[in-house]
């Protein structure tokens, strides 16, 4: 097992327990969001076969506004979309908890147990839904 999809998991576990912690709100979208995007890096380096220098290099060479998360959701979404394009709208959620996070780490908001019950709800159908791809496609 990847130990990208072994981090994601402890991620998610994370998202779960923090977001019963008051002050630990932000935290738990944090890890919420974070759960997703290391599994797209495993889509990218593993099922894609892109190594860490020819990732870096395309990251400098493009570029893209967002940056190296905008490269991993990008990438991996154009292989998802050859492979199952029929889960793609699922997976794109990813941009509701990238929003979420967002506010949870950067802006002036309170936020509270149901902001990051929402993303922690959206995390685990996107970790459901990219793991079973992972697994029928690896």
């Amino acid at each position: 097992m990847s130990f990208l999809i072994e981090k994601a998991k402890a991620n998610l576990n994370a998202a779960n327990s923090l977001r019963f912690d008051p002050p630990s709100h932000c935290s738990s979208i944090h890890c919420s969001y974070y759960s997703c995007l290391q599994l797209l890096i495993h889509i990218v380096k593993v099922i894609v076969g892109k190594s860490d220098s020819e990732m870096w290099r395309e990251i400098r060479s493009r570029e893209m506004k967002g940056g190296t998360h905008a490269y991993y959701k990008k990438i991996a979404i154009e292989r998802i979309s050859i492979d199952r394009r029929e889960i793609i709208s699922d997976v794109n959620r990813i941009s509701e908890l990238q929003s979420l996070r967002n506010q949870a780490d950067y802006e002036n908001l309170e936020i509270t147990i149901e902001k990051s019950s929402n993303a922690y709800s959206i995390a685990k159908d996107v970790h459901r839904i990219l793991l079973n791809y992972i697994l029928t496609t690896s």
